[in-house]
């Protein structure tokens, strides 16, 4: 984020870092809010399912928490807050398309753990949702070398990787497959059991849950959830347990998890996202969820966070997608990152300036065996070049030899 105090005015500009690695800047006042920078961004994106993303803050370590370093150090992304249960119902493909993005960065990050089989699977989709369908005399031996597909990348997966569909049928593809991997959406934080064991709590759609490693030891899903809350590093998570019926009686006993986590920050970004899934997904409208959390602080005072989830849940969210009716949208793809592709098109120049400068040398020796004068000859030459440059001769082969630099 970039001042602007020089040029006058109240104005700052803010960078924000899309899905697709690309950037996009805009001017707000001082005093706005988080929600303004996000519609920005959602308008340029054409996205009208917004409520399954968000803009994350990322300081570099040494930034102090202060309104000026926060306004010159700041960075924003773009990315997936809630990571849909079954994608299948998102109504729009630039929706999907943006949740592809995401699961493909969580891959690359190995934030997101698959074997090597749902990889090929999973790249074998990803190419054909960026590329289209593979065309051997085309894109020719070893072509998805540059393609990031996996973090350890080997030649034997870049050979599993061949399917055809159409790209929008590739994402949807993806994404089914993509959801039925155990860490799909999970929102990991490091932590410390009762036992002070190393553990993981993810935050997901269906509830919190615990992990050893990438083992998962326990799960608390959100209807047994009674209630989350922190104190200093320290994360309480107030359960139900199971019911027992004794004599046409049934009971039900509540305990108290409590987890260490490694400092006050991370037990409070914990606590928030808990709380955001929670109320996301467990209830149906954003009224009963304003009526839960107004019956939690019934006084005039109180102290500690005063975080309150303010958005649509995500029945609301599926209701809201399926009553969009307008056209599909063009999708922009372009997420694909090739590794040397500023080299290619260094080549791509030379080789062009190289064929022309050839053709006309060869004329001009040619113009020379036949006792012509090369000078007197040189404009004949340069015209003949224009002319196949003018009639698209030319350039064409030299981007079709470009694609296989």
């Amino acid at each position: 984020m970039e001042s602007k105090g020089e040029r006058g005015g109240n104005m700052v500009r803010c960078r924000v870092t899309l899905l697709d690695d690309t950037h996009i800047e805009r001017d707000l006042e001082k005093g706005a809010v988080g929600q303004v920078l996000f519609d920005k961004v959602c308008e340029h994106l054409n996205l009208l399912e917004r409520d399954y993303f968000g803009l994350a803050v990322w300081l570099s370590p040494n930034t102090k928490v202060n309104i000026l370093e926060l306004l010159h150090n700041a960075t924003f992304t773009f990315n997936v807050k809630f990571y849909p249960p079954d994608p299948s119902l998102l109504a729009e493909d630039i929706t999907r398309y943006l949740l592809c993005l995401q699961l493909r960065s969580d891959i690359m990050t190995s934030r997101l753990s698959c074997p090597l089989d749902v990889l090929a699977e999973l790249g074998s989709y990803t190419v054909q949702s960026e590329l289209g369908e593979y065309d051997s005399e085309v894109h020719g031996q070893g072509y998805l070398g540059n393609i990031p597909l996996a973090p350890h990348q080997t030649p034997e997966l870049e050979d599993a990787v061949t399917e055809s569909m159409t790209p929008a049928d590739a994402d949807k593809v993806f994404l089914q497959k993509a959801k039925s991997l155990p860490m799909y959406g999970l929102d990991l934080h490091p932590a410390k059991d009762a036992s002070e064991g190393d553990v993981m709590l993810g935050v997901c759609a269906d509830g919190l849950k615990v992990y050893e490693g990438e083992t998962q030891i326990d799960s608390f899903p959100w209807p047994r959830v009674l209630k989350m809350s922190y104190k200093r590093s320290r994360f309480l998570l107030k359960i139900l347990q199971e019911q027992v019926v004794q004599c046409d009686l049934m009971y039900a006993s509540e305990s108290t998890l409590i987890f260490n986590l490694p400092n006050y920050r991370a037990c409070k970004s914990l606590w928030k996202t808990a709380l955001e899934h929670h109320a996301f997904f467990r209830y149906l409208s954003r009224v009963w969820v304003n009526y839960r959390q107004d019956r939690s602080f019934p006084g005039l005072l109180h102290l500690g966070s005063t975080f309150h989830f303010h958005g649509n849940t995500h029945t609301e969210c599926l209701e809201a997608s399926s009553s969009i009716k307008r056209p599909p949208l063009h999708v922009a793809r372009s997420a694909i990152k090739r590794k040397g592709v500023c080299v290619c098109v260094c080549v791509c120049v030379c080789v062009c300036v190289f064929v022309c400068l050839c053709f006309c040398v060869s004329v001009g020796v040619r113009f020379a065996l036949m006792g012509l004068q090369v000078g007197e000859r040189m404009h004949d030459c340069v015209f003949v070049c224009a002319r196949m440059h003018f009639h698209g001769w030319i350039f064409p082969v030299c981007a079709y030899l470009g694609v296989f630099i």
